[in-house]
C-alpha cells in the first residue's frame, strides 16, 4: 500500500507515485527479458521500472483497465497483465522495441499507439475479472477468472499482435466441472513437477483443486433429441382430452384410459366433465390427426388465428449432465436464420401469420474448447398450420367481391344524375376537399408529433435503464456472492455443533453475521438505485418538492456515461464534476429535471464521441494530437438562483444553427439517431420552472480542461412561485 522496495543487500530504497510509480497500491510484478520490473498497480495500470526511472501505462495504451491484479511473463517474453475487465497482452516483440525506444535513444520508429492487446468475455473468457495466470508446461496459459478456469493456446513465437484466444477451453460449473472462482492472490496457481496444476479457489467446500490437465476426456457421442411439450398461448394441455375419437364406441375404453393418463401426466389428476368441456370449449376450432405415443404432441395440427401463439419443449437424452448440451433451433416461415446457441430447451412464438411452419431443432455437447464442440445433431422437425383470421378467408374476399360488384351500378347511376349538378358546386367542392386535406394534415401532424413524443420518453427511460443495469450489477454480485458463501459456513457451523466444537461454530457465526451485513449495504445501495429509476419512470404530472441539485448532476452524468457504454464498448470519454457546495435544494420537479440533464449529457457524450471517430478516421485533426473526450458539470449558486453548465470538448455548435437548437423537431444527427425533441422539451420544462436554458460555443467558461465544443447552460430561479406542473410537457 505504499509503493514498492528495493533490498540491495545493505540497505532499503522505497519507491511510490512521488518518483512516477503509477499508484502506491501495487499488487502484481514481474521483470521482461531485459530486467525491467513490470508492476502492476490497484488504480492506475501498470509501471515499468529500468532501476532509474518509471513508465506508465493504461488504457489509452490499450491496457483493458487501470485496476490490474496480476502480471506475469511467458518463456518467449510476452507479458500477459489480469485486469477486473479483461486479460491484456504485450508480445516480446513490441516489449524490445519499448527497451529500444526508451533506453537506447533509437527513437527513429515511432512506437506503435495499441502497444496492448485486451480480451474479454467477448472472445471467449467465462469472466472478465482475471485473478491468476500460469504457463503450463505443453504450450498452453491459464487463466483464472471469477467465475472458473480458462485455457488456450501459447502464441507463436515472434507474434506481434494477438488477435484471439485460440482453443479456448473453458472449466468451470457451467461445462460440467466443480469450479466456481480462483482466489484474489499472487500464487493461487502452482503447477507441480508433473504438469499437474494446484489451484486455491473462493469455495469453502472445494478449497483446493487439483487438475490433471493431460487426462482429460472430451464427449464426442451425439445426443438424441426428442420433442417433451407443446403449449399453446402459454397454457399446457392435455391433448387427448381434446382428441374427438374418445366418443367412438369401438376403441372408447381404450381411448378414455389414454386421455386419463395423460391428464395425470399434464394436471395432476383427471379432470371432471365441466373442466373437460371448458378446456373443449376453449380450444374447440384446434385440429390435429393423432397423437404421438410416449410425449403427448399432436401430429398435424392446425391452429385457429386467435390461437397463434406457441410454445414448443425440447430436450435430449442426455441425463448425467444436460447442461453440457446445447441447441440451435429455426421455425421455417417465420425465422429467418438458425437461433443463438442456447441451454434453454424452449422456444416461444407468438403473433404467427397464417400459413406452413416447420419448427426445426438441433444439438450438440458443448466441449470445453471455444469454436471446437461436438458436431451437430441432424435436425429433428414438427410442421403445423396456422389458419387465417375470419376476415382473411377465401369466403371473406368473396363477400367484399360481390359487395363491391352490387354498389357499381347504383353509383354509376348516382355519378350521372350528379353530373349536372357537379358543375354548379364544383368550386364549392374544390374549396371543401382543401380544406379537408388540411384537417387531415394537421391530424397527421398530430398523430406523428404524439408518436415522436412517445419516442422521445422511451429513448430516455432507454438509456436510464442502461446506466442502472451497470449501477446495479456491483451490489447484486456482492449480495449473491456473500449469499452463497453464508450458506455454506451454516452448513460448517452445523457440523462443528454437532461434533461438539463450539467455538470453532462460534467463530463461523461471526463470520456468517460480517456477511449479513455487508449483504444488507449492497442490498440499500441497490434499493437506493431501483429507487431513483422508478422516480424518473413514474408517469403523470410531477410535483415539486426540495431537491439536491448537486446530487442529481452527479447522479444523471454517471448514468448517462454508463448507458451509452453499455450500448457502445468502444465509447471512451472523461467526464469531470465540479459542484458548489454552497448551491442550496431548490424546489423542482426532480423526474423532469433528471430527463432535462440526461438529454443534455446524452448530447454531450454523442457530441465527443463523433468527433473523436472524425479525427481517427482522419479529420481535420491528426489524432496523435492528444484528444482526448471530456464531459463536465458546474454547479454555482448566484445571487437569485442556481446556474448548471454542462460542457464538452466535442466539435461544437455552428454559429448559423444557434438560434435553432430549442425548435421543435430540429437535430444534426443522421436520420434514425434523433427525434429532434429532446432539446425542445428540455427548454419548456426549464421554461416552467421559471429558468433559462441557453447554449454557447465555444464555451464562455474558463476550464482548463474543455476550451473547444459547446456548453448548455441552465438557470433554476429561487422562486417558490414558479408553475408547479405543467402536464403538456411531461415526456
Amino acid at each position: 500500500d505504499a509503493g514498492i522496495t528495493k533490498f540491495d543487500g545493505e540497505s532499503f530504497t522505497t519507491y511510490d507515485s512521488s518518483h512516477g510509480l503509477a499508484d502506491d497500491l501495487t499488487i502484481g510484478m514481474t521483470t521482461d527479458s531485459f530486467g525491467n520490473l513490470w508492476v502492476g498497480t490497484l488504480n492506475e495500470g501498470i509501471s515499468r521500472f529500468d532501476g532509474l526511472s518509471f513508465l506508465n501505462f493504461g488504457p489509452d495504451q490499450g491496457l483493458a483497465e487501470k485496476s490490474v491484479g496480476k502480471v506475469e511473463r511467458d518463456r518467449q517474453g510476452n507479458l500477459w497483465v489480469g485486469t477486473y475487465s479483461g486479460l491484456s497482452f504485450i508480445s516480446s516483440a513490441k516489449v524490445t522495441a519499448i527497451q529500444d525506444y526508451y533506453t537506447k535513444g533509437n527513437t527513429a520508429i515511432a512506437l506503435p499507439e495499441k502497444l496492448f492487446n485486451s480480451f474479454t468475455t467477448s472472445y471467449g473468457l467465462p469472466d472478465n475479472v482475471i485473478l491468476q495466470i500460469s504457463e503450463m508446461g505443453d504450450e498452453k496459459i491459464a487463466v483464472g477468472t471469477n467465475l472458473g478456469i480458462a485455457i488456450f493456446d501459447s502464441p507463436v513465437a515472434d507474434v506481434l499482435d494477438l488477435d484471439s484466444l485460440r482453443n479456448i477451453e473453458i472449466f468451470n460449473s457451467n461445462t460440467g466441472y466443480p469450479v466456481k472462482d480462483l482466489t484474489d492472490g499472487q500464487n493461487g496457481i502452482f503447477l507441480d513437477r508433473e504438469g499437474i496444476m494446484w489451484a486455491g479457489t473462493g469455495n469453502n467446500k472445494t478449497a483446493l483443486l487439483r487438475f490433471d490437465y493431460s487426462a482429460l476426456k472430451r464427449n464426442k457421442v451425439q445426443p438424441d433429441l426428442i420433442f417433451k411439450q407443446l403449449r399453446i398461448n402459454e397454457e399446457v394441455i392435455s391433448w387427448h382430452s381434446l382428441n374427438p375419437g374418445y366418443e367412438e364406441k369401438d376403441r372408447a375404453k381404450i381411448r378414455s384410459e389414454e386421455r386419463d393418463a395423460d391428464e395425470i401426466l399434464v394436471y395432476g389428476g383427471t379432470l371432471s366433465d365441466t373442466a373437460r368441456q371448458s378446456l373443449k370449449d376453449r380450444f374447440d376450432n384446434i385440429a390435429f390427426d393423432s397423437i404421438n405415443k410416449f410425449y403427448s404432441i399432436p401430429i398435424g395440427l392446425v391452429l385457429p388465428y386467435r390461437h397463434n401463439h406457441i410454445n414448443i419443449d425440447y430436450g435430449s437424452n442426455e441425463l448425467s449432465n444436460p447442461s453440457l448440451v446445447e441447441y440451435q433451433y429455426i421455425l421455417e416461415g417465420y425465422d429467418e436464420e438458425w437461433s443463438p446457441i442456447l441451454k434453454k430447451t424452449s422456444a416461444t412464438f407468438g403473433n404467427i401469420q397464417e400459413g406452413e411452419y416447420t419448427f426445426k431443432v438441433r444439438a450438440r455437447f458443448t466441449g470445453t474448447v471455444a469454436g471446437d464442440a461436438g458436431d451437430w445433431t441432424e435436425p429433428i422437425s414438427y410442421e403445423f398450420s396456422v389458419l387465417p383470421p375470419w376476415y382473411r378467408t377465401w369466403w371473406a374476399y368473396a363477400f367484399y367481391l360481390m359487395g363491391f360488384l352490387t354498389l357499381i351500378y347504383p353509383l354509376s347511376i348516382y355519378n350521372k344524375n350528379q353530373a349536372i349538378k357537379a358543375e354548379k358546386v364544383k368550386a364549392q367542392e374544390r374549396d371543401l376537399a382543401h380544406a379537408k386535406e388540411i384537417e387531415k394534415a394537421y391530424k397527421n401532424l398530430k398523430s406523428t408529433q404524439s408518436q415522436l413524443i412517445q419516442a422521445e420518453k422511451m429513448a430516455s427511460l432507454g438509456e436510464l435503464t442502461a446506466g442502472i443495469a451497470h449501477e446495479i450489477q456491483n451490489p447484486l454480485n456482492f449480495v449473491n456472492n456473500f449469499s452463497e458463501v453464508s450458506a455454506e459456513l451454516i452448513l460448517e457451523m452445523n457440523e462443528d455443533m454437532a461434533a461438539g466444537k463450539l467455538e470453532d461454530a462460534k467463530i463461523i457465526a461471526e463470520d456468517i453475521k460480517q456477511n449479513l451485513d455487508r449483504i444488507t449495504l449492497h442490498g440499500r445501495r441497490a434499493d437506493s438505485i431501483v429507487k431513483a429509476m422508478l422516480q424518473h419512470s413514474r408517469s403523470g404530472i410531477g410535483q415539486k418538492e426540495k431537491t439536491d441539485i448537486n446530487a442529481i448532476s452527479e447522479e444523471c452524468l454517471r448514468l448517462s456515461y454508463h448507458g451509452i457504454r453499455a450500448k457502445d464498448k468502444e465509447f471512451h470519454s472523461e467526464y469531470l464534476t465540479n459542484l458548489d457546495p454552497d448551491v442550496p435544494h431548490l424546489n423542482v420537479i426532480p423526474r423532469d429535471i433528471r430527463k432535462v440533464l440526461l438529454n443534455i449529457y446524452n448530447n454531450a457524450f454523442y457530441a465527443v464521441s463523433e468527433y473523436d471517430k472524425e479525427l481517427k478516421n482522419g479529420g481535420d485533426k491528426n489524432p496523435e494530437d492528444g484528444y482526448v473526450p471530456i464531459v463536465s458539470v458546474t454547479t454555482k449558486k448566484l445571487a437569485n438562483g442556481v446556474e448548471i453548465r454542462i460542457s464538452d470538448n466535442g466539435k461544437g455548435v455552428a454559429s448559423t444553427i444557434k438560434d435553432k437548437v430549442f425548435q421543435p423537431f430540429f437535430t444534426t444527427k443522421p436520420t434514425g439517431k434523433g427525434t429532434g425533441l429532446g432539446l425542445s422539451l428540455s427548454y419548456d420544462i426549464i421554461k416552467a420552472h421559471g429558468g433559462d436554458l441557453r447554449v454557447e460555443s465555444p464555451p464562455s467558461s474558463t476550464s482548463d480542461e474543455i476550451k473547444q465544443g459547446a456548453e448548455f447552460i441552465i438557470t433554476l430561479p429561487f422562486d417558490e412561485n414558479s408553475p408547479q406542473e405543467n402536464e403538456s410537457l411531461v415526456l
